[in-house]
């Protein structure tokens, strides 16, 4: 299966341009420090919208003290199960825009998602992150073992579907077919020099908080094993793997270290590059930059 290699160079979008004048003026990433620092990320979900509920089929069930939420359409179903991992540093619990990106995904897709509730840093470490995750995907694969199982995730789930992909393969369990990662944290070390290159670009991420939170999550494990940084990991035996990352991303400079790791490695996988645009682009789903994700995930899933 040939590759996709995609670049998105086009104008961005005027509402997109006012997202990052108000991004840059609210002083994101200056804010997301002091978050870090305090602890003040909210650590219970948000409300499920009612266009979501009034929609589609959603049931919730508790796994290990944590939530887990099921979508689905009940007219239209195809064989295909999400698991849509959140980002938010490890730090956040699922807010709204993720929400919006599950609707569009069910309306997109017709797949059925579930959404964990995973545990959350500082409270709580990658080991512990790990254990209930495979709780959830060994209780997925047992019931619903013939369906196609795909893992999306962003930014911080982005960077937990890799490393967990890898965690199941060294585990011989049922790979997913798919692992489609939207601005993925994929090393948590923060070492890599060309990071700060992005730095004055990147309104939305601070440095010194992704170094901050990577400490707390990593807890007594190493931040270079591949289950907190999974760029160090290896990627032989997954799923195919699709990589949406954007130019003015701190990020952006570790999606094109693990872009020429699985391009040496002859690894399938499919590359998309958004120009000028900001960290977590496709959750703002009023965009029609993040309509072109969303559209290119469906193309995704119709390959099998």
């Amino acid at each position: 299966m040939n590759n996709t290699i995609y670049f998105h160079n086009g104008s961005n979008s005027v509402l997109a341009r006012l997202i990052i004048s108000f991004l840059r003026i609210y002083g994101m990433h200056k804010r997301m420090k002091r978050k870090i620092l305090k602890d003040k990320y909210r650590k219970y979900p948000a409300k499920i919208p009612g266009s979501i509920r009034n929609n589609f089929h959603v049931s919730k069930t508790d796994l290990s003290g944590r939530k887990t939420w099921t979508f689905s359409n009940s007219s239209k179903i195809s064989n295909t199960f999400i698991i849509y991992i959140h980002g938010g540093a490890y730090y956040s619990n699922i807010i709204r825009f993720q929400w919006n990106f599950v609707k569009k995904l069910l309306h997109k897709t017709n797949a059925k998602i579930i959404v964990p509730d995973y545990p959350l840093a500082p409270e709580h470490n990658v080991e512990e992150v790990y254990s209930f995750m495979e709780t959830l995907y060994r209780k997925i694969i047992q019931e619903h073992e013939n369906q196609r199982i795909v893992l999306i995730g962003d930014s911080a789930g982005g960077g937990l579907a890799l490393g967990f992909a890898q965690f199941l393969r060294d585990k011989n369990l049922k790979q997913p077919s798919d692992l489609i990662l939207l601005s993925p944290w994929l090393d948590l070390t923060m070492i890599n020099p060309i990071v700060s290159n992005y730095a004055k670009s990147d309104k939305i991420l601070n440095i010194n908080a992704l170094k901050i939170a990577a400490k707390k999550y990593s807890g007594n494990i190493s931040t270079k094993d591949y289950r907190v940084s999974p760029v160090f990991g290896s990627f032989y035996g997954l799923g195919r793997i699709s990589l949406f990352t954007s130019t003015n991303d701190i990020l952006y400079a570790d999606a094109q270290k693990l872009k020429f790791s699985l391009d040496h490695d002859k690894t399938p996988f499919n590359y998309y590059e958004y120009k000028n645009l900001f960290h977590d682009w496709p959750l703002i789903t009023f965009l029609k930059e993040s309509a072109h994700v969303t559209e290119k995930i469906q193309e995704i899933l119709m390959i099998k």
